[in-house]
């Protein structure tokens, strides 16, 4: 997908109207859709840690699990993840109990001073590790 566009926008570069060729290179690389699934709208507690199980329990950092699809999650928190790291997620209470999964965190962003949204992508489907479970959530 990346590449598509670098060619293309190697092909447009080469046009008489750069302006034109840049344009259009970002037109059809912000526009694209990154959802991948359909997600489902939460406010239910989780609890983030390292996923390197030596450092598990050096920190834990709760925070709310604001949307739920079948390939990611995001998360509301006080404190900012790094983008690339992968974490330990944990929820246990409402009619979502999903266990542990290993997720990387794709996204963050600033919402304010204290408030955090983390991005996260799953390595496996926690829906078919815990389909029992998970059955309503989807």
């Amino acid at each position: 997908m990346l590449g598509e566009h670098l060619v293309a926008g190697e092909q447009l570069l080469g046009a008489d109207n750069d302006l034109r060729a840049l344009e259009e290179l970002c037109r059809t690389t912000s526009n694209e859709s990154q959802r991948v699934a359909e997600r489902r709208a939460l406010d239910t507690p989780v609890h983030i840690q390292p996923a390197n199980s030596r450092e598990r329990n050096a920190w834990k950092l709760a925070g709310k699990l604001r949307d739920l699809s079948e390939t990611g999650c995001g998360a509301l928190t006080d404190k900012p993840l790094m983008v690339g790291d992968v974490y330990w997620i944990s929820t246990s209470e409402g009619s979502l109990q999903m266990g542990n999964f290993f997720a990387r965190c794709v996204r963050c962003r600033m919402i304010r001073e204290g408030s955090f949204e983390q991005g996260f992508t799953f390595f496996s489907n926690p829906r078919q590790d815990h389909s029992e479970s998970l059955t309503s959530a989807f």
